[in-house]
Parts: C-alpha cells; sequence; structure tokens
C-alpha cells in the first residue's frame, strides 16, 4: 500500500474588530478527485481532515466540522430559498450578527424600524461578513431586501407621479436574490398600491407580510428565538 499522501496549507481568517474580536468567516473547500477500479465496493471513502490550531488559541476556538454535498449533488429536492449557512448555525455566536437582537418595540407594520433595520443589515455585509462570495453575503442580501423592501413598498419604481424617492443603499449588495425575483413577480401581477399616507392599510398589511418572511429566514441560522415584537401603528381595518 502507497504511503498516506499529506499536503499542508496555512490559512489565516481576518480578524474583525470592533467592540468584539471575531473570526471572519471563511470557507475550506477541499476537491478530491480519481476513480475506483470497477469490482471495489465502496460506501464511504474514509479521509481524514485535520485543522491545527495554536496552543495559546485553545481556550477560545472551536472548531466544527460539516460535510455538505454539493448544490449541483442534491438529489433532495431542496430549495435554493433555503440559506446555505444553515449547516453553520452552531458556528456563529450570536453576537456575530451585529443588527440582532430587534429592539423590543420593533413596530414592524411602520416604516423606520425597517429602514433602520436594512441600515444595520447593510453595516454587518460589508463591515462584518466583507467577502461577497460568503454564504453569509447571500443570506444577508436576503434579509437586507426584505427589509428595504418592507420600508419602501413602492420599490424599484420609478420616484415621481405619486411614488416616492428611497435612499440609496451599497452598490455591493446587489438587486437579486429569491425575494426579489419574488418582489418583482407579485410587482407584475398587482402593480403598485395608492398609498395613503403614514396610516396606509395597504402597506402595513405587506410589512405584516415581510415580517413573517424575515422570522422564518432569520430562525434557520439565528441561534436565539425571535420574539413576537408589538405591531406598533397597525390601525383597525373596520
Amino acid at each position: 500500500m502507497e504511503p498516506d499522501t499529506t499536503h499542508h496549507r496555512f490559512l489565516c481568517p481576518l480578524v474583525s474588530r470592533g467592540s468584539f474580536t471575531v473570526l471572519s468567516d471563511f470557507e475550506v473547500i477541499i476537491n478530491l478527485r480519481g476513480r475506483f477500479p470497477m469490482g471495489l465496493a465502496v460506501d464511504e471513502f474514509p479521509a481524514q481532515v485535520s485543522v491545527a490550531i495554536p496552543q495559546e488559541f485553545f481556550p477560545y476556538i472551536e472548531t466544527i466540522m460539516t460535510a455538505v454535498p454539493r448544490r449541483g449533488d442534491r438529489d433532495d429536492g431542496g430549495s435554493d430559498s433555503e440559506p446555505d449557512i444553515a449547516v453553520h448555525r452552531e458556528l456563529m455566536s450570536p453576537e456575530f450578527y451585529t443588527f440582532l437582537p430587534l429592539p423590543s418595540r420593533f413596530g414592524f407594520t411602520r416604516q423606520e424600524p425597517w429602514q433602520d433595520l436594512a441600515e444595520g443589515i447593510s453595516s454587518w455585509l460589508t463591515q462584518v461578513v466583507v467577502h461577497r462570495f460568503s454564504p453569509f453575503w447571500k443570506y444577508g442580501a436576503e434579509l437586507f431586501w426584505m427589509a428595504y423592501v418592507a420600508a419602501h413598498p413602492f420599490f424599484p419604481g420609478r420616484p415621481g407621479a405619486g411614488v416616492p424617492s428611497w435612499p440609496e443603499w451599497d452598490a455591493r449588495i446587489l438587486f437579486q436574490g429569491d425575494f426579489v425575483d419574488e418582489w418583482l413577480l407579485r410587482l407584475e401581477d398587482t402593480g403598485v398600491h395608492e398609498c395613503e399616507g403614514s396610516t396606509c392599510r395597504s402597506c402595513q398589511v405587506l410589512r405584516r407580510y415581510i415580517w413573517g418572511r424575515f422570522v422564518a429566514f432569520v430562525q434557520n441560522v439565528y441561534q436565539e428565538p425571535i420574539e413576537e415584537v408589538g405591531s406598533e401603528g397597525l390601525t383597525d381595518a373596520n
């Protein structure tokens, strides 16, 4: 039998410094290619992967390894709407998500809380996640557009003629994703409703719907429960 072949690579994930110090998320992709001879029964390939951490960091670092099929190899009919980082939910502490927890009186039917949340998610993406090819970026971008559309239900209609303008967002957050596709189809089917101002019932109903989507999406990875916050600002339909 040939001796085991060992490859050594040194990886230094970036460190984000703020009110606390964390290791930035990074991925290690190991691609093993080869063919087994016919007649050799192989149910599992016993590859061994080792991670060496300097001794002085032992008390602070927990290493978790998970084997996940590539997206193209999935045969369970899984949807792209489920974030890839669900497999990493035990890897990041709640403090990693700087835009959470939400205020106890979030008021999800009003515009201002959603606009503040969109800005918080944008800062998390550009200052903590940073890397646009990270699965955390895709996850955060989905949440950003939920918050942004909830704050500006007319987006992306052309400002003017009764359609208000909206603040610019960081150009690194591309206008794409599952929620964006769904939103554009919704506008194509129903068009833009006529807003009645801060007490607009249609805007409130839309924000309530997005709130449900937002909570469900966050709970894929966030370890702490999302409390039911108040629906401050909701008007009576009667």
